[in-house]
Parts: C-alpha cells; structure tokens; sequence
C-alpha cells in the first residue's frame, strides 16, 4: 500500500483482495474510496466486514475483474493497486492499458518472470509485446520482489510489485492493437 504512493483521498481500484490484508493497508491510507472486485464468493464475508469497519469506504465487487468494466465505478484519475491472480495479470494489465490515460498510476503485483518482460529494456532477452506496449504508454519501474513465503499458501514463483505511471503523452502516435499485433 505504501509503495502505491500517497493515495489520501484518491479513489483505488484493487483486484483480487482476498481476505483483505492489502484491502485493509489500502483503507489505512485515507483513500476517499476503495472498489474491491473479488471472485471467490468465499471471500465477501471478510470483506463485507471490513467495508463495515471503515465507514463505506469500501466496495466490494463479487466478479471476475476481466469482465468488470472499471469505468462504471472509478472516475478519471484513480488508482489501481492490485496483488493480480496469475492467470489472468496479462489480460488485465493489456485491459487497463488500453485506457491508461483513465489512471494516475497502477502498482501492481506479478510473477517475476512477468514484471522483469513489462520492465525490460531494448536489446535483452526479456524485452518483447509487454515491454513495448507498456513502456510506450507508461513510465515502468520494478519496485521490489515479494518472496513466496510471505503468502499462505506460498506459490512457487518469486512476485514483483511493479509500478507503471501513464505518460501525458505518447512519444510516437499509433493504435494500440496494431503496435501489439506488429510486436
């Protein structure tokens, strides 16, 4: 939560909260607004508790985030702080950026394999679509691995919390489905 920056009274979209424990960091932050969307219906009792806890500050979206449009719950200039399920971080981060102008920033959580591609630089052997397509839209910084023991159950793979900050403008004008399909 920290690492997203000051987010005093931003509004932050956040995917797969759990339980809660980024949730709850998240709400401590004094954001005005905070749109959970979570799919495992296991889940909305923690959260719906949580919202309780910080005065409706809280939303809590029971979907699946790829068939969420954000649009309908977070205005211009939001945030998106995200610990991303890993079978979907592609899509969605491919989703958002589609409209990234829409976002102050999204600091978001990949497999490191994944966030080390998006932050690559030309001429390496991790630099590819993602790095293209992110970086011609957005400043792009790893920010710091997350080892697997921090989480229950721990994954196999070692996370990277990675930040992209849309530009206010695009170097070089082009659309995003022919510069992702040329790359």
């Amino acid at each position: 939560a920290e690492a997203a920056g000051n987010l005093k009274d931003a509004m932050v979209y956040e995917v797969g909260p759990g339980p809660g424990g980024l949730t709850q960091a998240l709400l401590e932050t004094g954001l005005r607004k905070l749109v959970a969307v979570e799919n495992d219906f296991r889940c909305a009792a923690a959260l719906e508790e949580l919202g309780r806890s910080y005065s409706g500050r809280l939303r809590v979206v029971l979907a699946n985030a790829v068939d969420v449009d954000e649009t309908r719950y977070m205005p211009l200039g939001s945030h998106i702080v995200a610990n991303l399920p890993y079978n979907i971080a592609t899509l969605l981060l491919l989703k958002w950026l589609r409209s990234a102008n829409r976002y102050a920033s999204m600091t978001l959580m990949f497999q490191k394999e994944l966030a080390e591609r998006i932050a690559a630089i030309p001429i390496t052997s991790s630099y590819g679509r993602l790095s293209v397509v992110s970086q011609w839209l957005c400043e792009t910084r790893c920010l710091f691995d997350i080892p697997r023991q921090a989480f229950v159950p721990p994954p196999k793979v070692t996370s990277t919390l990675i930040q992209l900050v849309p530009k206010p403008m695009v170097v070089t004008p082009a659309e995003f489905s022919t510069l992702e399909d040329v790359t």
